[in-house]
């Protein structure tokens, strides 16, 4: 059981259970608690154990082809460090989502993901009703009906993946005036009913944990307890970043964008700014994630200079990062932005944006002094203007990433509730 609760602090962990649909963030939280034999399970939306792995790779009848694509898809699903036997699948949902996504679909999408939500929340209550636990870590915007059902005796952690979305809403909105181009006609402002309802969600937590002070900081003087605030960055997976980039050594400088192609990222300021750049400098640039920008735009901009690989897979990652020299993130809105971290881990420079986590931290890189063209321009300018710094930055960033991998992030957690 808990004890001495009047800080809203967990003075002693016993049993705890994880609730997120997926993600290699909530995984590692599980391992956490997993590595201190204190997690009950991960109840989740969608998994792939390792048995089901096994059976797809050793299958006779599966044509190669196909079932390399299904091993990519379902291995994204699976995390080999966990036990499958701690984590519990609850709904379809999110399969029917992600092939929406994929076909381009993004309104069926999120009416499915909607949909899978509450269900995936009832399903959720139910389990929680019927066990013995000391801990519940939940996710922003599939909390609340837990937290309205909230068990006497058990500690509710809230990890906040994503600033607030009224300011999210002020930003994009901004942009969309300028940059209409870039968003698809499906393209909405974020709800008033999800925003009042992550502000209920925080307002019903014990903890509330950030992935990044920006995150954070978009929640601050709106009249809730911020005491109980924490801020813990989040770390990338060292069993994969092996290897190391190499130094610039004249020629062409690499530049590297990783993440979904879509207006939230900075995309439409990143084409841009290197559209124009390419032609006076000794710069290439090369996107990575898959593309949600409108039919055509980018098209437009793709050339020797600016390459695009499309969706990759993660394993696939370093390798990608270790043969550029810079990261380059100007994302408009971030909740911790492990990719920072990722490209910090292959020993890159940085340039980001300030809305995002502090993959720039040890005189490794350049912060953008706001969300423009004008800023990224200055940047980049800044960045070539000095290549020797260049190098710099890349030996910075390698000594910074090793304050940020996974296995920090665990030990945080567990500081985190004095475990």
């Amino acid at each position: 059981m808990l004890h001495s609760m009047k800080l809203g602090w967990a003075k002693y962990m016993g049993k705890t259970i994880v609730v997120h649909p997926g993600t290699q963030h909530s995984w590692q939280t599980s391992l956490a608690f997993q590595e201190n034999h204190q997690l009950e399970c991960l109840i989740t939306s969608i998994y792939c154990s390792k048995e089901l792995l096994e059976m797809v790779r050793g299958s006779l009848i599966i044509p190669s082809g196909i079932k390399d694509k299904i091993l990519y898809e379902i291995g994204r699903r699976n995390a080999p460090y966990l036990n499958d036997e701690l984590v519990l699948t609850v709904g379809v949902e999110e399969y029917i989502e992600v092939l929406f996504r994929r076909l381009g679909f993004f309104g069926f999408a999120n009416v499915v993901d909607r949909f899978g939500n509450k269900r995936f929340l009832r399903k959720c209550q139910k389990i929680l009703a019927n066990s013995q636990i000391d801990i519940v870590w939940g996710y922003n915007m599939s909390f609340k009906e837990l937290l309205d059902e909230k068990k006497t005796g058990v500690f509710y952690v809230l990890d906040q993946t994503i600033g607030n979305w009224f300011v999210y809403n002020e930003i994009i909105g901004e942009h969309y005036k300028e940059y209409k181009a870039f968003f698809r006609e499906s393209f909405r402002s974020i709800s008033e009913d999800l925003v009042q309802r992550n502000y209920l969600e925080i307002q019903r937590s014990d903890k509330v944990v950030f992935g990044s002070d920006f995150s954070r900081s978009t929640f601050l003087n709106l009249g809730l307890e911020e005491s109980k605030f924490e801020v813990i960055p989040y770390g990338f997976d060292e069993a994969i970043f092996k290897k190391r980039a190499e130094k610039y050594n004249g020629g062409f400088v690499k530049f590297v964008f990783v993440g979904l192609l879509t207006p939230r990222k900075g995309i439409h300021l990143l084409l841009n700014v290197f559209s124009k750049l390419i032609n006076r400098y000794d710069i290439e640039l090369t996107l990575v994630g898959g593309n949600q920008l409108p039919s055509g735009i980018l098209e437009k901009y793709l050339g020797s200079k600016i390459k695009y690989l499309g969706s990759v897979s993660r394993s696939s990652i370093p390798d990608i990062l270790s043969q550029h020299h810079c990261f380059v993130f100007p994302s408009l809105f971030e909740g911790g932005g492990i990719v920072l971290y990722e490209a910090c881990a292959a020993g890159l420079a940085i340039l980001q944006s300030k809305n995002c986590g502090d993959g720039v931290g040890n005189n490794n890189g350049v912060v953008m002094s706001d969300l423009s063209e004008e800023s990224l321009e200055c940047a980049v300018v800044e960045m070539l203007s000095d290549t020797d710094r260049i190098n710099t930055y890349m030996d910075n960033s390698y000594e910074w990433s090793k304050e940020r991998q996974w296995k920090d992030y665990r030990e945080k957690v567990r500081g985190f509730l004095n475990v």
